[in-house]
C-alpha cells in the first residue's frame, strides 16, 4: 500500500473499462477517491457500484462542456484534485488506405484535443492542492511545453 495516495482525489478518463479502469480500481484499493468519465452510464455504474471510493461522471471527453462539466463535479464534491489519469482514447484499426480524414478527426479529437482541453481545465486544481504529487498524460509536462 502506498501511503502517499491515501485520501487524494483522482479523475480517470476512460475509467469504465480496461486500463483507465485498472487504474481506478487500483487506485481506490490504495485509498485515493477517484471520479471516473465515460459516454455509457451502464458501463460506469457497475464500476462505481463494485468500488465503493468510485464516483462516475457521464462525460464524452471530446466535447468541451463536458470536460467543464467533470471539473465542475470534482470541485463541488471534493474541493481540490490531486491526480489526473488520461486514459479515454481510441485507434482507427484499419489500414490508412481505408482510413478517412474523419476517422482521423475522431482520433486527434479524444487522443490529443481531449486531452489538452481537460488538463487546462484542471490545472489550477492541480496547482492549488498541497497534495497534488501525479499528473498523467502523454501529451504534455505541467512544467511547461509539449512533450514528445
Amino acid at each position: 500500500m502506498y501511503s502517499d495516495l491515501q485520501n487524494k482525489v483522482a479523475i480517470v478518463t476512460g475509467g469504465s473499462s480496461g486500463i483507465g479502469r485498472g487504474i481506478a480500481e487500483r487506485f481506490t484499493d490504495e485509498g485515493v477517491n477517484v471520479v471516473i468519465t465515460g459516454r455509457h452510464e451502464d458501463f460506469l455504474k457497475k464500476v462505481a457500484d463494485d468500488h465503493a471510493g468510485i464516483n462516475y461522471v457521464v462525460a464524452d471527453m471530446t466535447k468541451e462542456e463536458d470536460t467543464a462539466k467533470v471539473v465542475d463535479y470534482v470541485k463541488q464534491k471534493f474541493g481540490r484534485l490531486d491526480i489526473l489519469v488520461n486514459c479515454a482514447g481510441c485507434c482507427p484499426v484499419q489500414s490508412i488506405k481505408e482510413m478517412t480524414i474523419a476517422d482521423y478527426n475522431r482520433a486527434f479529437d479524444l487522443d490529443v484535443k481531449a486531452v489538452v482541453d481537460l488538463t487546462i481545465k484542471a490545472l489550477p486544481m492541480i496547482l492549488a492542492s498541497e497534495q497534488a504529487k501525479y499528473v498523467t498524460g502523454s501529451v504534455f509536462k505541467v512544467d511547461g511545453g509539449l512533450a514528445v
